[in-house]
């Protein structure tokens, strides 16, 4: 009896720390995850958790603004940053979580052209779109 108490106590405690680890993930993700459609880039980057950076890559004959912001947290075991690709216009084409497991055909290319591209402040990334200010 008191072997099949510890055992049930061992039991319940791993399904509450998965609920934990689970929950915790998707409040991390959440913080990462753009809005609905094709969200303008500074609407993204409003709602990113903590710093980022910008680069301006030249894949084919167009060019894209590649956004790196950086990793969750690594209780999660993320194997890349999390990556959103935007067009010209600023507007959001591809995304991932995770660069080092999940990434979109396009963004995958664009990722292997960013030491040729150039990293951006913000008062050029508003120079590049076209804008002055947010």
């Amino acid at each position: 009896m008191y072997h099949t108490k510890r055992l049930l106590i061992a039991v319940a405690l791993l399904i509450l720390l998965s609920v934990a680890y689970i929950c915790s993930y998707r409040f991390f993700a959440g913080r990462y995850e753009p809005p609905e459609g094709h969200p303008h880039i500074y609407t993204v980057c409003e709602r990113l958790p903590s710093a980022y950076d910008v680069w301006l890559v030249n894949h084919t004959e167009d060019r894209y603004l590649l956004v790196d912001a950086g990793s969750l947290p690594l209780v999660f075991l993320p194997s890349g940053s999390v990556l959103y690709l935007f067009d010209s216009h600023g507007h959001l084409v591809e995304w991932t979580i995770d660069s080092g497991e999940h990434v979109p055909p396009m963004l995958s290319s664009v990722i292997g052209k960013r030491s040729s591209g150039r990293k951006l402040t913000a008062e050029q990334l508003s120079q590049v779109l076209g804008t002055v200010g947010n």
